[in-house]
């Protein structure tokens, strides 16, 4: 009967194709050209772009497979699917360390906000930001997933508008000859420096808990290969920009390569700093990505308990995150950059590959056994 009162709730709100592709962009690039960026070029150089290519092949692959699993079971979460192929045990379980990964997801993020922010306002105390966010953040998560879905189409043309006027203004100061020699790098750095943008698309197993309200999803499979080469299209000029306007060692120095680069605009002696548009596409960027992830510990926690009010774990979410980032205030913005260099990778690759790919290859295969039974 809770089962029951559950779907039928996850019913009422609906979002469109276009609304659910828009989100699983801003969550990407919002982190992805500020943070994973740099990372990657921490470890391939100037030949981050060979990196961004692999972790693309490899990523367009996951997404379908993530979106090829959702079709197999319209109507149901990520959680549903979980418990309907591990049964209610073995998959609660995975489940409830799914929910870990959302909240840990949305920590990092957190913490690389409040790191930025402190970085442009020193003077400004960082539980301010912190402040400042979770009030922001948490009237969403509890208005819902229509409500966030909604916002977005307001705010993805013009972040994506502010994102090419500012790659168009510093075409001036770019000098390609400092991403030559091409592919100087040896295989294990490439493939080290692919692992982020890997994290980045296995981070995106977060929309699986939202393809039950989507409105349509027999396509959902064939637009995640075209949404990986679109992710694509969309990281190269962050990914060689920074190189080739500092050169590499200089980009890998920055902490944010790309806010670095806006830094430089210069269109005249009255605006001489548009620092404000690399300031817009974190803090809104941050903002949604902050909001998916915490909408999607509040849908997992209700798929797994079935309270009467789905928004009642909404204020519970939010505070134990904020509770999370206040723990990680002690970390160094370069000890979060390592980490996710070099351990973080392990745990979406898990929960974006593994579980995924295995629990798409079961599903399959009792498929199969019921066609062949009939």
């Amino acid at each position: 009967m809770k089962q029951q009162s559950a779907n039928q709730h996850a019913n009422k709100v609906a979002i469109s194709t276009r609304q659910f592709v828009f989100m699983m962009l801003v969550v990407a690039i919002s982190y992805g050209h500020f943070v994973y960026v740099h990372v990657a070029m921490l470890a391939a150089g100037r030949d981050a772009w060979a990196a961004l290519v692999v972790g693309c092949l490899v990523g367009g692959g996951l997404l379908f497979l993530q979106f090829r699993l959702a079709a197999q079971h319209p109507g149901q979460s990520l959680v549903n699917i979980l418990q309907k192929t591990w049964g209610r045990l073995f998959g609660g379980c995975l489940s409830a360390l799914l929910i870990a990964f959302f909240l840990a997801v949305a920590t990092l993020t957190l913490k690389e906000v409040m790191s930025f922010l402190g970085m442009v306002y020193p003077r400004t105390p960082p539980v301010l930001f912190m402040i400042c966010e979770f009030a922001a953040v948490v009237s969403v998560v509890r208005g819902g997933v229509e409500v966030a879905f909604r916002m977005i189409e307001l705010v993805l043309p013009s972040l994506v508008i502010i994102g090419l006027l500012a790659t168009g203004l510093t075409l001036q100061y770019k000098e390609p000859a400092y991403l030559l020699p091409l592919l100087q790098h040896p295989p294990q750095q490439i493939w080290q420096g692919s692992l982020p943008f890997i994290s980045m698309f296995g981070e995106l197993v977060v929309f699986t808990m939202f393809t039950k309200h989507l409105t349509s999803i027999d396509r959902l499979p064939k637009r995640g290969l075209w949404l990986g080469l679109l992710l694509f299209l969309m990281f190269v000029g962050p990914t060689i920009g920074p190189i080739m306007m500092f050169g590499e060692r200089g980009a890998q120095l920055f902490a944010y390569p790309t806010y670095a680069e806006i830094q430089y605009i210069d269109l005249s002696d009255v605006l001489d700093r548009l620092d404000i548009l690399g300031l817009l596409l974190w803090v809104f960027g941050s903002f949604f990505r902050l909001a998916v992830f915490m909408l999607a510990a509040v849908e997992a926690l209700g798929d797994l308990t079935h309270p009467p009010r789905s928004s009642l774990f909404a204020i519970p979410v939010c505070i134990f995150t904020v509770g999370l980032g206040c723990g990680l205030l002690g970390s160094s913005r370069d000890e979060i950059h390592q980490f996710l260099l070099q351990a973080y990778p392990v745990i979406p690759v898990f929960f974006g590959i593994i579980i995924i790919a295995v629990t798409c290859m079961v599903a399959w295969i009792r498929q199969r056994r019921t066609a062949s039974g009939s």
